[in-house]
C-alpha cells in the first residue's frame, strides 16, 4: 500500500500504510504490523515458525521502513526503540548458532502450521539466510551508530547476494544499494542494552 501511495502519488494511501504500520492487535491488527510483529525486547514472533519466514517478515518491514525513509521520514525505522534492527540482531545471534532469550509468546492472528502458545523458538532453516542484511546494517550502525556485532558477522561470511532458487523473494543487491559509508552519524534517542 505505501508503494501504491509513493508511485501514485496518493497521501491517502500512504497514510493508511503508516497507520496500519502502527495498529494493535486492540484495534484490530494482525501479526503483521510494528506490535505485533515483534516484543520489545526484538523477539521476531515469526521466529517460532520457521527462520526463513521469520526473514521475510525483516525483509517486508525494512522495505516498508526504507520507503518512508526515501520519502524523509525514518519514524518507522525507529519506532519502538528501532525495534526492527533489534530484531535483526536476535535473528542473526540465534542464526549463527548462538543462544537467544525466547518468551512465549500467543500471535494475535494464527500463524500457519503453528499452535499457539508459541513456547519455543523454531529450528526449521536455521543457518539459512536471506539477502536482506545490508539494508538494516546501513540504516541502525551506519545512520545511527548503534552496535550491530551480529549482523556484521552475517554480512562478513553467510549472505548471498542476488536471487536463489530457494529464497527469492528479496533480491538483495544490498552491498551496492545500502553501502552509504561517508553519511553522517545521527544518534538515535533510544539505546540497546540488555537485549536478548
Amino acid at each position: 500500500m505505501m508503494a501504491y501511495g509513493i508511485f501514485c502519488e496518493s497521501q491517502t494511501a500512504y497514510s493508511l500504510s503508516l497507520e496500519y504500520f502502527n495498529r494493535t492487535a486492540a484495534n484490530g491488527a494482525d501479526n503483521g504490523t510494528n506490535a505485533t510483529a515483534f516484543l520489545s525486547t526484538g523477539q521476531p514472533v515469526e521466529g517460532g515458525r520457521d527462520q526463513y519466514y521469520t526473514q521475510l517478515c525483516l525483509a517486508s518491514f525494512l522495505e516498508w521502513a526504507q520507503m518512508a525513509s526515501n520519502q524523509g521520514d525514518n519514524s518507522l525505522y525507529d519506532a519502538r526503540s528501532g525495534v526492527i534492527g533489534q530484531a535483526m540482531e536476535y535473528t542473526a545471534k540465534y542464526n549463527l548458532g548462538n543462544s537467544v532469550t525466547w518468551t512465549p509468546v500467543t500471535p494475535a492472528t494464527p500463524i500457519w502450521q503453528v499452535t499457539p502458545p508459541i513456547a519455543t523458538i523454531s529450528t526449521s532453516n536455521r543457518g539459512n539466510y536471506r539477502p536482506i542484511w545490508y539494508m538494516a546494517y546501513n540504516y541502525y550502525h551506519r545512520y545511527r551508530g548503534l552496535s550491530m556485532p551480529y549482523t556484521e558477522q552475517v554480512m562478513s561470511s553467510h549472505v548471498n547476494e542476488g536471487s536463489t532458487a530457494t529464497i527469492t523473494d528479496e533480491v538483495g543487491w544490498g552491498s551496492l544499494f545500502y553501502c552509504n559509508t561517508s553519511q553522517t552519524v545521527t544518534a538515535p534517542s533510544y539505546t540497546w542494552s540488555g537485549i536478548y
